[in-house]
């Protein structure tokens, strides 16, 4: 709960808000759900965790330009996808 209170403490700063949506299905669920959202300007970034190998996310991401917080190991270091590069933030 520290986490998501230090998150959010952050962006009150910025004006922005934080929704949290837990997904419990596998993660090709969850980064169609980061494109939908994305696309439909629902969301200005990510907060990503969990990570497994070969993990869908990171690359959606990337490939959608969706700016996103990787909490955890690099992912490279555990054989799947490599990090996201940075992204300008979409105003």
């Amino acid at each position: 709960m520290e986490f998501v209170s230090g998150v959010e403490s952050v962006l009150t700063e910025h004006s922005c808000s934080l929704l949290l949506r837990l997904v419990r299905g596998p993660e090709e669920e969850e980064a169609g759900l980061l494109e939908s959202w994305w696309r439909a300007r629902q969301i200005a970034g990510s907060i990503l965790v969990d990570f497994h190998t070969d993990d869908p996310r990171p690359t959606v991401a990337e490939r959608l330009g969706l700016p996103v917080v990787a909490v955890g190991p690099p992912l490279a270091d555990r054989g799947g996808s490599p990090p996201c590069g940075r992204t300008t933030p979409r105003r």
